[in-house]
């Protein structure tokens, strides 16, 4: 295919190419006649796509041309979804309904108004237009949807593009982002201006509706579920902090582990004193039995000693109470007023033994008085030591009950305290995670509450230029297009031979003549008949005279066809003339009709041994019937000659005429040539060259140049 080929084509079709482009004009004149104007509103609302902010780190939210994108899309998706538009369809009704019957032209004209009547009966209008709400009213529309569905009235106001609260009439909002920004443009067109600006107001309503649901169910839910986590783990922990609080009670434990440390060092404290206790007692005891000792030479001193005892024992007595309560509760008071009485009766003991002492030394020389006073000092002195080492063993027992009391209380309070931490520590976790949750939701509330409109709906107060135009230009490009691209498609699907290169390949043979069909002389008047078919068998005349000095006998022509329509008759006759125009004696021999003779011709025919009778003539012309109907005679065909396989553009070539022509090339046939026959005007100058016709100085020029570029 080239330049040629398609020019070739618009000149053949270039008449129905006018025609159809005309009534295609005149047809889209007619039908948009009354074509109604469109109105379109527009509006910018700004997504913050990319400039929300994230609350669990105080700044921009992390963003990134995948998170964007989506982002973006679910803006178009929301917009374009199904239960968008349809709340859309119920809340434009509901207003319009709403207005009443008087209303501004601003708001919806007076032939809408009268499309809305005709939508719905005057009781259902009267009903809705009763509610006082516009939500109890939006609810009346939305059940009447859901019991007609099916209905006709249904599909034609709520489905149809005709009407303004049609699901597919609404479809037809347009939302886009603008470049790389957060700014989004929507338009809407309708036949009403006010209308238009109402449906892409209410749009952007259940728009920002839409996302803000979307947005925070999910974020919702995992805040409802982390509350009635954290609820019940306070519970749990204020449960466990409860039976802490009755173990204490119920062992008077205020601080375990200070009151053991405390309890461990007391008891600590003690033994130290009591074995310090125990060491002064053995060392007063030793001092009281050497006193003794030196005092038994004097019996009645030791019985006047005795005598004195009453009052020591009164002063132990005294001493027993100071020390009960100096290493017990520590009175400080009591233990002033205890001295003040030990040291009275002290005195009182010491005047009395210096008072009636009647002896005043011992037998070793000692001083009496001052050994009795030493006496007094170490009984006193042992008496005090044991009233101490009573009072230690008691504070021991004490002790030893205190330690078996708190030691299994330690493994209980451990097994609480450790129930405690983990409650604890399942509530603080607990409580971030809704920490995490709420400042999310919060995130996203923001984020959907960044959705806003820049540039609220416009009113469009001047209508659309008409596409009528434009309609009446594409209805003639596609009357123009339609014949040409139907005559390319025929062209391109023709599985006929059509042209020369198509017969050479479909036969492997080369084309040595080719003649034009019958209507060539009727288009072509400015041709020259004659000289065309001339040359037309110029290289197949040439053949037969070269083969005709070569070989200096009759030179045989096998006229050979695969179908009746091959217009072999046309071809022997203008071969008949040309051989007759150059004086060549020659003789046909056609076995082309033996059909429609008796049999015997066509046994005559196949039994044909002996060759051509008549080899005085220069040229024997032999036409050999349909080779694909009839046995061919192999003996005539094997015969030297030049074999012509006549074929007709306009025959289709079948798997049928290459098996024939398979089987006569294993024959090893020499001399075959293809003739064509109703070859396409523009294909004869690839057989002839040049048609000989009269031509201007353009076409010989703009031809040339096609030449050249192809």
């Amino acid at each position: 295919m080239n330049a040629i080929y398609f020019l070739r084509l618009l000149h053949n079709s270039f008449r129905w190419m006018i025609i159809l482009g005309f009534s295609f004009a005149i047809i889209v004149f007619v039908f948009t006649i009354n074509m109604p104007r469109e109105y379109e509103s527009e509006a910018e609302l700004n997504s913050s796509v990319s400039t929300s902010v994230n609350l669990g780190d105080i700044g921009p939210a992390p963003m990134d041309f995948f998170s964007t994108s989506s982002k973006v899309d679910n803006i178009i998706n929301t917009v374009k979804s199904r239960q968008t538009l349809n709340e859309v369809s119920t809340a434009l009704l509901s207003y319009h309904l709403g207005l009443g019957n008087d209303v501004s032209e601003l708001l919806i004209s007076n032939s809408s108004l009268s499309n809305l009547e005709d939508y719905f009966s005057i009781e259902v209008m009267e009903e809705w237009r009763g509610e006082k709400s516009d939500d109890k009213r939006r609810k009346a529309i939305d059940s009447w949807k859901e019991e007609n569905i099916t209905s006709e009235g249904y599909h034609r106001v709520f489905e149809s593009e005709k009407s303004p609260y049609g699901l597919k009439s609404l479809g037809k909002v347009q939302i886009y982002r603008i470049g790389s920004s957060d700014l989004m443009r929507l338009t809407y067109r309708w036949n009403d201006a006010g209308i238009a600006q109402k449906t892409l107001s209410l749009i952007l309503d259940v728009l920002f509706s839409k996302m803000k649901d979307m947005n925070l169910s999910m974020s919702r839910d995992v805040v409802a579920y982390f509350e009635i986590e954290l609820e019940n783990a306070a519970g749990n922990l204020s449960l466990a902090e409860q039976q802490m609080k009755i173990f204490r009670e119920e062992n008077d434990i205020l601080n375990f582990y200070e009151q053991t440390e405390a309890l461990s060092a007391m008891k600590e404290n003690m033994e130290d004193e009591l074995q310090k206790e125990i060491a002064n007692f053995n060392a007063t005891k030793a001092t009281l039995n050497n006193l003794e000792r030196q005092l038994s030479v004097n019996k009645e001193l030791l019985r006047y000693g005795r005598q004195l005892l009453i009052v020591k024992d009164k002063i132990a007595a005294i001493q027993r109470q100071i020390a009960i309560v100096e290493i017990g509760a520590k009175n400080q008071k009591l233990i002033s007023r205890l001295r003040k009485e030990e040291r009275a009766l002290n005195t009182q003991l010491k005047t009395d033994l210096l008072n009636k002492a009647a002896f005043e030394r011992t037998t070793d020389g000692v001083d009496i008085k001052r050994l009795l006073e030493s006496w007094v000092d170490a009984t006193l002195a042992l008496d005090e030591s044991k009233a101490r080492l009573e009072v230690f063993e008691e504070r021991k027992s004490y002790f030893d009950r205190e330690y078996r009391r708190m030691s299994p209380l330690g493994t209980n309070l451990i097994k609480i305290e450790r129930l405690i931490k983990v409650r604890e520590e399942y509530y603080m976790e607990v409580l971030h995670g809704l920490n995490q949750a709420v400042l999310h939701k919060q995130t996203l509330s923001m984020s959907s509450d960044g959705l806003t409109v820049s540039v609220p709906a416009t009113y469009p107060s001047k209508p659309l230029p008409s596409k009528r135009l434009f309609l009446l230009i594409g209805g003639f490009i596609i009357g123009i297009v339609l014949p040409y691209l139907t005559v390319f498609l025929f062209d391109l699907l023709d599985q006929s031979i059509k042209t020369k290169n198509r017969a050479e390949f479909f036969t492997g043979k080369t084309v040595i003549a080719g003649f034009p069909s019958s209507s060539f002389r009727l288009a072509h008047r400015d041709v020259d008949i004659p000289q065309l078919y001339r040359k037309c068998l110029n290289q197949l005349m040439q053949r037969i005279l070269n083969q005709r000095l070569i070989s200096n006998k009759s030179v045989t022509l096998n006229i050979l066809h695969f179908s009746e329509n091959s217009k072999k008759e046309a071809f022997t006759e203008y071969l008949l003339n040309a051989l007759h125009s150059e004086e060549i004696k020659h003789e046909v021999h056609d076995f082309s009709a033996i059909e429609d003779v008796s049999k015997s011709k066509y046994k005559a025919y196949i039994s044909n041994n002996d060759g051509l009778p008549n080899q005085t003539v220069d040229v024997n012309i032999v036409v050999h019937p349909n080779i694909l109907e009839f046995n061919y005679n192999k003996s005539l065909i094997l015969e030297p000659a030049i074999n012509l396989y006549v074929l007709n553009t306009k025959s289709i070539w079948r798997t049928a005429d290459t098996y024939k022509l398979n089987e006569l090339k294993s024959l090893e046939l020499e001399d075959d040539h293809i003739v064509l026959m109703n070859v396409k005007d523009y294909d004869m100058e690839n057989i002839v060259g040049e048609i000989p016709k009269k031509r201007s100085q353009i076409r010989v020029l703009f031809k040339r140049l096609l030449d050249f570029t192809s």
